[in-house]
């Protein structure tokens, strides 16, 4: 067997391989540094620097106006090229990809479809009159010019909103609800309607 306190051979003596290691850090830090300078892009063009006419930090309105309207073009070209094939997809209703700095898109209600329009005006009558069915007028209170109106266990001055309603007025077991459709009476339970 072999000894353990046996000592090992060295390459470099004991005293020389700090200062070695400490020369061959900064030799790979200045090789590295010039290899990086040299370095370009993924094509292969150099990098632009600060000091290069290239780079222009203030893009004006005028140009991303421009290039917008440029990239739209090519866009146009390749759909008119598109429009052959087969499987293509059918025209929207408005373009995605409208120049955002034109004119607004204007589209006529008959585009829409006006059936939308009725059955969302069916919907808010039902809501209206789900409403309004919800709604328990509990008492009113008349002294001098102050008129309140207790209703779903909360109180109400003239002028006052409940949902989409003002309170347009308040009477004797009464109150007055108006929301733009039409005033709507809204009665004690057991009254009979005004």
């Amino acid at each position: 067997m072999r000894s353990k306190n046996k000592k090992k051979k060295r390459v470099l003596p004991a005293k020389l391989q700090i200062p070695l290691a400490i020369v061959l850090g900064i030799a790979f830090i200045f090789l590295l540094n010039a290899r990086l300078k040299g370095r370009g892009t993924a094509q292969g063009a150099p990098v632009p620097t600060v000091e290069d006419d290239q780079v222009n930090p203030r893009v004006t309105a005028a140009d991303s106006r421009r290039r917008v309207q440029e990239l739209l073009d090519k866009i146009g070209e390749m759909e008119s090229e598109d429009e052959s094939e087969p499987g293509s997809l059918p025209d929207l209703v408005g373009d995605p990809f409208a120049d955002p700095y034109g004119p607004p898109l204007r589209i006529a209600a008959s585009d829409l479809g006006r059936g939308r329009q009725q059955e969302q005006d069916a919907d808010d009558k039902q809501a209206r009159a789900r409403f309004l069915d919800d709604l328990t007028l509990q008492a009113t209170l008349m002294d001098g010019n102050a008129r309140l109106a207790f209703i779903d266990d909360t109180l109400f001055a003239e002028n006052d909103t409940i949902g989409a309603f003002k309170i347009v007025g308040i009477r004797e077991r009464a109150a007055f609800l108006d929301d733009g459709g039409g005033i709507v009476i809204l009665n004690m339970k057991g009254d009979d309607p005004l």
